[in-house]
């Protein structure tokens, strides 16, 4: 069992979750729609790509490069730690469970 991976699919589900919950705060078919729907395109890209986390790692990288990038989240520590940083440390772990998975299998 790779823990890795399921260590980046629980962090990114329960980052979905938060994402969903700040939805439902924010009045989902006013402004809390763009969380609603960034929320349910992770929850589809983690059942799409369930077997491959080497593209795993890969989007979810540049969800993060995005995510910085767009929300400029560079300038402030607190919105950099909530919104950006769960997406790369994701993406690090699917990276690490490809390791790790493929040294097992030698």
């Amino acid at each position: 069992m790779n823990y890795f991976n399921l260590l980046a699919r629980g962090l990114l589900i329960l980052y979905g979750v938060f994402l969903l919950f700040f939805a439902l705060g924010e009045h989902v078919a006013g402004e809390g729609f763009i969380h609603a729907a960034s929320a349910i395109l992770i929850f589809i890209l983690l059942a799409v790509l369930k077997a491959r986390p080497v593209l795993s790692s890969l989007i979810f990288l540049g969800f993060f490069i995005f995510s910085v990038w767009f929300f400029k989240t560079y300038h402030n520590f607190i919105s950099f730690s909530i919104i950006s940083l769960p997406l790369a440390i994701a993406s690090v772990l699917f990276m690490m469970g490809k390791r790790f998975a493929s040294n097992e299998q030698k």
